[in-house]
Order: C-alpha cells, then sequence, then structure tokens
C-alpha cells in the first residue's frame, strides 16, 4: 500500500502474508486519490486495467416483488415494462401501467372521490348534481 500513495498499479501479482499464516499469491490493483490516500484491491484473478472492479448494483426496481391485481397470488415475474420498470403478468402479460385504479379522477370536479359503483360522476357530483 505504501506503493499505491507514489503510483497506479494494475494486475501486479503480490505475495501476500498478512493476517493468513501462510504466503499467498495475489493481484493488486491501486489507485492513488491524493498525496495520503489510496484504493488497494487484492483479488486471486488478474483484473482487466479498468476501474470496472466493482460490479454496479441491480436497479432497485428489479428487486421489487409484485402480484398480478387481476389474478391474486399471481407474482408478475415476466419481461420488462419500459415505461411502469416492473415485470408482466404469465398468465394476462398485464404491467404496472395497468393497475386497476380503485378511485378515479372525477371527470366533473377532477379530484380522487369514491364512486358508487356503475356511476360516471363521484358521490360529491353525485349528490351536487341532484
Amino acid at each position: 500500500m505504501a506503493r499505491a500513495l507514489s503510483s497506479r498499479q494494475t494486475a501486479r501479482p503480490e505475495t501476500y502474508r498478512y493476517g493468513l499464516g501462510y504466503p499467498k499469491v495475489m493481484f493488486c490493483d491501486t489507485l492513488p486519490v491524493h498525496e495520503r490516500l489510496a484504493i488497494g484491491v487484492l483479488n486471486a484473478k488478474p483484473s482487466d486495467g479498468s476501474l470496472s472492479i466493482i460490479e454496479e448494483p441491480e436497479a432497485a426496481w428489479r428487486d421489487r416483488v409484485e402480484f398480478c391485481e387481476w389474478h391474486p397470488g399471481t407474482e408478475r415475474d415476466v419481461g420488462w415494462c419500459d415505461r411502469c420498470k416492473g415485470r408482466r403478468c404469465p398468465e394476462c402479460g398485464r404491467c404496472g401501467c395497468n393497475k386497476l385504479v380503485k378511485n378515479p379522477l372525477c371527470p366533473a370536479c377532477g379530484l380522487l372521490n369514491p364512486f358508487r359503483p356503475g356511476a360516471t360522476v363521484c358521490r360529491d357530483c353525485e349528490q351536487d348534481q341532484r
């Protein structure tokens, strides 16, 4: 690590013993950050010389588990939708874009008020029209 402060090294084989109790050949990549700080990575395999040692984590939306609203208990786990970033139902092919709207916007007042089954406007607007 002392040499890492002065220069960058890539895939340099070194013999390490610290904390092992036995010698082990490992490859070392170092990168000086500033005059008193350097980063070093040891690996059993040589790197390709790029700074892509650490793999990018998957996007958070790829780890979500969601269930289809039309097929209760069926996990949406097929393909990916580019718009909602969700997976599709294996039975109907619907994604998160097609979620059931429990309280749609009322066309009269524009609010998310509850509708009476079969009504075209919310309950408040329906009362106002009477």
